[in-house]
């Protein structure tokens, strides 16, 4: 597997990709892709992409890093249902966080809808704990009522932050 790398304006057709797949559980809730060519360069020009490649060179996962007002914000964490199981989003989230604390962000915060309950425990193995609902942005794609349920965690130890 190739080290962990930052995404450029060529590889969106490729973050799109895997996003959506890793994206299908969704589908019962939301109507249409999850993202688009047009969505993940707006996200490019406010953070970065962190991409992982097998060793051809084919994108297996990726995820959104950016830092809003001092604090950072990891999302769209995808993987390719072919290479989930094997520790990616592990490595991904890893990424995310050493990019966030680069920035001087004390703390890292997602966002999961609320229907992925399967998602909660996953993000409290990695310290992320549940804070706030907040509305869903998108009402005109939803399939059912939903919102976003904000995790965050400290990227240091109490003492420092």
């Amino acid at each position: 597997m190739n080290a962990i790398r930052t995404a450029t304006s060529k590889d969106v057709p490729a973050i799109v990709e895997v996003t959506n797949r890793a994206y299908l559980a969704e589908a019962a809730c939301i109507d249409g892709a999850r993202t688009d060519s047009s969505d993940i360069a707006a996200k490019m020009r406010a953070g970065d992409f962190l991409l992982l490649a097998d060793a051809e060179g084919a994108l297996t996962g990726s995820v959104y890093a950016a830092s809003v007002r001092g604090r950072g914000y990891l999302g769209l964490l995808a993987v390719s249902p072919a290479a989930q199981g094997q520790g990616l989003a592990r490595v991904l989230i890893h990424a995310a966080e050493d990019w966030c604390r680069a920035r001087q962000c004390r703390y890292l915060d997602l966002t999961v809808i609320n229907v992925r309950h399967e998602l909660f425990p996953f993000y409290r193995h990695f310290g992320f704990a549940p804070r706030e609902s907040v509305p869903f942005p998108r009402p005109d794609v939803m399939k059912v009522q939903l919102h976003l349920v904000k995790f965050t965690k400290a990227l240091y130890p109490p003492e420092q932050l």
